[in-house]
């Protein structure tokens, strides 16, 4: 005795329906009279896969990767257990990213995906909890411990070390040799990175170095919307072949605060010196120079920048900016060539929003790799550098290009003083990472003071067990004039 159902639980003629209106989801398939019964499901939800990207870290977030089908998302259920032979699990989370509680050291972690549809649920068990070590974030999270008030944008930049270049070989024995290598892995390291990010309460974070798998499917991105109500974008270098590489940039802003407007991003600094049209003589010097040319063309270096509106003020908007400069220690005149170009782009998207009666102010983040010191430093903050300054004459005594006055129109400040450190490794130490923001429409209310010496010496370098990156984090708190 066989019959089909339709969601109000009327039977259907099955000698006529056919196959397309009979099994629907909603349908019943009654079987015996009724005596059982079976919800119809069409293309259910399904869980394919469920992925621990983070070790297991009592006080610190995890991230799972779940692989779902005929569905984007799920339901979670976080629950905890000290024992597996005798089970006493209790719920602690039911969000995306959630934070395992401080005192769950040894304990077994409980994951269990509810189907939207009414499918199948899946369960994984993981653990047991490592107890984690002491973090130096707490003391800088002292001077964040809310989000900031109206007035006021909290800025957070971060070369976060890709994956890249810290899970190998190479950076295992000759960058990083102080470092266990199990402090290496982005599996640790992701954990210390999500915290120190969350306890920020950051309206923007500018960061850079980040590997394209950590933003999609190792969590960055969704840690940050579900766990810190940041939305975000990424922009990856550009490779020598043309292709995106592995790694670049990531701008993410509070949605409670900033809609996005536009995406002006340079993906590629070298292209944008050749099509534009007022760098043609800049553009005709880089080419007349066939060795400086070669290197300049190497470098994949862009530029990631966001126009975000003002939620609460029409006709404020922030104009976000982040990258990350070419590393050489000796290309000085690398770096102030990409410095002019983003601080070009800067300087024409100002005017044009100036033109049409609209505050833009200007936020520049990110890894100059360069001192203050430097040319990239001073054009920056006194918005022009002669053709006499000594970066021209990098690496030689000798100008590699004619040389010419750089400028602009911006007026830009740094957030922080000179340091005695950004970025603190064997061999070198060095204020390398900035914070410039736009001193029309912007005012410093203050900075998170970074890590000392002393603090760094017992674990010798960076990164270590504490520190998961080779880079510190700046954090200043802008307010609006």
């Amino acid at each position: 005795d066989l019959a089909i159902l339709d969601s109000a639980g009327n039977p259907l003629d099955t000698n006529t329906a056919l196959c397309g209106d009979a099994f629907c989801s909603g349908h019943t398939l009654s079987l015996n009279s009724g005596l059982i019964t079976y919800q119809m499901l069409v293309d259910p939800c399904l869980i394919l896969c469920c992925k621990l990207t983070s070790q297991l870290l009592s006080g610190f977030p995890l991230h799972c990767d779940l692989q779902l089908e005929s569905c984007s998302e799920c339901e979670r259920i976080w629950e905890l257990s000290s024992s597996l032979t005798k089970p006493n699990w209790t719920e602690f989370s039911r969000s995306r990213c959630p934070t395992l509680p401080v005192d769950s050291a040894d304990c077994f972690v409980r994951l269990t995906a509810v189907p939207p549809d009414g499918g199948l649920q899946f369960q994984q068990t993981f653990g047991p909890v490592a107890n984690a070590l002491n973090s130096y974030v707490s003391t800088r999270h002292a001077f964040t411990p809310a989000v900031t008030a109206s007035d006021t944008v909290r800025v957070v930049s971060y070369n976060l070390l890709a994956n890249l270049y810290a899970d190998s070989d190479y950076s295992r024995n000759q960058l990083f040799p102080w470092c266990d290598p199990n402090y290496l892995s982005m599996s640790y390291r992701k954990c210390l990175i999500f915290r120190e990010l969350s306890g920020y309460n950051a309206d923007l974070v500018a960061l850079q170095e980040v590997d394209e798998p950590l933003f999609r499917s190792g969590g960055l991105a969704e840690f940050l919307e579900h766990e810190c109500g940041l939305s975000g974008l990424s922009q990856m270098k550009l490779g020598q072949d043309g292709k995106p590489a592995q790694e670049g940039l990531a701008l993410f802003y509070r949605t409670s605060r900033f809609d996005l407007a536009e995406d002006r991003s340079l993906p590629s600094l070298n292209q944008y010196l050749d099509s534009t049209e007022s760098l043609a003589p800049l553009s005709s010097a880089v080419k007349a120079n066939e060795k400086f040319l070669e290197t300049w063309q190497a470098r994949g270096q862009c530029a990631q920048v966001l126009i975000l509106r003002c939620r609460d003020s029409p006709g404020r908007y922030l104009c976000a900016c982040t990258t990350h400069l070419f590393w050489y220690p000796s290309a000085n005149l690398v770096r102030l060539l990409q410095t002019h170009l983003v601080l070009h782009h800067l300087d024409q998207i100002k005017r044009e929003y100036s033109a049409r009666g609209d505050q833009l102010a200007i936020v520049l983040a990110g890894d100059f790799n360069s001192m203050p010191d430097r040319g990239p430093y001073w054009l920056t903050t006194r918005g022009h550098l002669a053709a006499e300054h000594a970066d021209w004459f990098s690496p030689g005594r000798e100008a590699m290009i004619d040389r010419q006055q750089l400028s602009h129109s911006l007026s830009l400040a740094a957030a922080y003083e000179p340091q005695p450190f950004t970025n603190y490794t064997g061999g070198f130490s060095g204020h390398l990472d900035h914070i410039f923001f736009d001193t029309e429409l912007l005012k410093l209310q203050g900075t998170v003071p970074l890590p000392r010496l002393e603090d760094i010496h017992p674990l010798t370098a960076l990164p270590n067990r504490c520190y998961p990156s080779d880079h510190l984090a700046l954090i200043a708190d802008l307010m609006w004039l």
